[in-house]
């Protein structure tokens, strides 16, 4: 048999979603103060790629200025980020599209999938400032059945 060494480090690299647009629901969001001192609120992401979803985390703060807005944007925050106040709970079961990039390995971390940005889709009035923000402005009228003849039944 034949084959090609690889290290360990180079099996879990391979391992990592390629750069792309991925769809993304926030699993978890929790409130803290990072280690230089500012707030924060850690989301841990679930992303999909046809059936296949995994977890990536991402850290929002004041100080990622595009990133905060674009998460707001994407996931129908935006009124919650126009008042100036965001909390974790405003943040869970969300969703929206995420850009992901590889993180490559640095001293005593691995290489890792991590959020490049969120997708802001243009005019998009599909996104109310609800919590599923994916759901439409309106529903649709459940179709008649074929044997509605539109009389209604008195009762």
């Amino acid at each position: 048999m034949t084959f090609t060494p690889k290290t360990e480090a180079q099996l879990k690299e391979k391992n990592l979603w390629p750069d792309g647009s991925y769809d993304f629901r926030v699993q978890e969001a929790e409130e803290g103060i990072s280690t230089k001192g500012n707030e924060q609120i850690k989301l841990k992401l679930v992303i999909y790629k046809g059936e296949a979803s995994r977890f990536v985390y991402d850290y929002l703060s004041p100080l990622m200025e595009f990133k905060l807005r674009h998460f707001c944007e994407a996931t129908g925050l935006l009124s919650k980020y126009d008042s100036g106040r965001l909390t974790a709970d405003d943040m869970i079961g969300r969703e929206g599209i995420v850009q992901i990039r590889t993180e490559p390995a640095k001293g005593n971390f691995e290489a890792k999938n991590a959020v490049k940005d969120y997708v802001v889709k243009k005019a998009d009035i599909r996104r109310p400032d609800t919590k599923t923000a994916s759901l439409p402005l309106t529903a649709k009228q459940p179709a008649k059945p074929d044997d509605d003849d539109g009389s209604e039944v008195p009762f």
